[in-house]
């Protein structure tokens, strides 16, 4: 029997389509297998990924500042830590690999504050007592003197509330709690023009803040050194940067300042900044009217010895800052340290001071403080307060502390970064 050309021709075509159809779902299996194994890929390197986080942040966490860890023994799944101090906080760098794929999770992170151990007030026993006038309230457990909590008048105001304290009230020491001597030191790293630390710093970058900066926080540290009188910051400076001042300093309202450390002897920041940074000085931290640091800013004073003037940190009228604020003297003398929170001010966090605190605004948090002062245009009052709070309630479950104040706790994790 003859076939037609026309027949045979059309056999081939049909058979060449069939290759292709063939060719074509066993090219789909093929990348349908090879989309399969790197999703795999992927939620294994991000299990492991947050394995490491996990090891880092656990109570006993790692000791070392750069490790790789091989997870399971089988050299196919390993973790690299980094980790570093971020001012009164730190910054890890966590990095699965496996082959040339990796997962990388860049944040900060501090110490556990566990919300059952909270309390509103610490206030050193000094022998004398505490006074409370007009609508002043004091909620959460409370460290008083032996000498107690009593209600006064106060410019004819008399305490307005059935309570003195809304909460357990304890006795405190004779001295007010040590701060961690290890994180205090990183901080004085920077704050010593001579120091070894920055001596190395020194040596690795030096760099003018003219213009923005940015630099991500898996890339090396990027240090600006200021040498100028009275510089004002008025750029964006954001992630991984320090400033270092030798003289003071000016942050403008127009600087975008987020995550960056500065140091200097003095810092004036005006009316209506807005940033989210840690700022530390020796000698005195001028905030202005309506400012708002966000989570987890920090504004730090450390005292240098034999001063000639009162070391201060004043927060203007209508300023909010979430986060950390203290102040902390090397030896006690006549020059104590003084913190002034204006009317409507607030801090969202930790006020520490073991100098005097001048409490006009409130906190939403915890106190840790050597003596209150009151200033008014007819007197001087030591260790009474007037129509202020001190809310430990209103402090956020999910607040982070520091590891300046000592406890080793299991750690959490602050921001991403990354």
């Amino acid at each position: 029997m003859k076939l037609k050309a026309g027949t045979l021709f059309m056999v081939l075509i049909i058979s060449f389509i069939i290759t292709l159809l063939m060719s074509a779902l066993i090219y789909y299996a093929y990348l349908n297998r090879l989309v399969v194994f790197e999703n795999q890929l992927e939620d294994r390197l991000e299990a492991n990924a947050r394995s490491g986080i996990n090891i880092l942040l656990s109570k006993n966490g790692i000791e070392s500042d750069s490790v790789t860890l091989d997870l399971f023994d089988q050299q196919t799944d390993s973790v690299q830590i980094v980790k570093r101090v971020w001012g009164i906080f730190d910054v890890a760098i966590i990095k699965a690999f496996s082959g040339v794929h990796q997962n990388q999770k860049v944040f900060q992170y501090g110490q556990s504050y566990d919300p059952a151990k909270r309390f509103a007030l610490y206030l050193t026993d000094q022998d004398r007592p505490i006074s409370i006038a007009g609508s002043t309230l004091i909620k959460g457990d409370v460290f008083l003197p032996q000498a107690g909590i009593r209600s006064t008048y106060i410019n004819g105001k008399p305490y307005e509330r059935d309570q003195l304290v809304f909460g357990k009230q304890k006795y405190s020491e004779k001295q007010i709690t040590a701060l961690n001597e290890e994180t205090k030191s990183s901080v004085l790293d920077f704050l010593k023009s001579d120091s070894l630390l920055l001596t190395q710093f020194l040596n690795k970058t030096k760099r003018i803040a003219t213009n923005n900066v940015y630099q991500p926080f898996d890339r090396p540290t990027l240090l600006i050194m200021l040498d100028n009188k009275d510089f004002t910051i008025t750029n964006s400076i954001k992630g991984n940067v320090i400033i270092v001042a030798k003289q003071p300093i000016v942050i403008d309202r127009s600087a975008q300042i987020s995550d960056a450390l500065i140091f200097a002897p003095a810092v004036e920041i005006h009316d209506g900044f807005s940033g989210n940074l840690q700022v530390f000085v020796t000698d005195s931290l001028k905030v202005g009217d309506d400012c708002r640091f966000t989570y987890p800013s920090v504004l730090g004073l450390i005292k240098k010895e034999n001063t000639d003037t009162q070391p201060f940190i004043h927060i203007g009228e209508n300023t909010s800052v979430k986060g950390i604020v203290f102040t902390e003297m090397q030896t006690q003398d006549l020059k104590q340290t003084m913190i002034e929170l204006k009317k409507n001010a607030s801090v969202e966090g930790i006020l520490y001071s073991n100098g005097f605190l001048h409490l006009l605004g409130n906190v939403f948090g915890t106190v840790y403080c050597n003596r209150f002062v009151l200033k008014t245009p007819v007197t001087y009052y030591e260790n009474h307060m007037l129509d202020v709070q001190i809310d430990q309630s209103r402090l956020s479950p999910y607040f982070v502390s520091s590891s300046l104040f000592g406890e080793k706790n299991q750690k959490k994790v602050i921001k991403w970064l990354r």
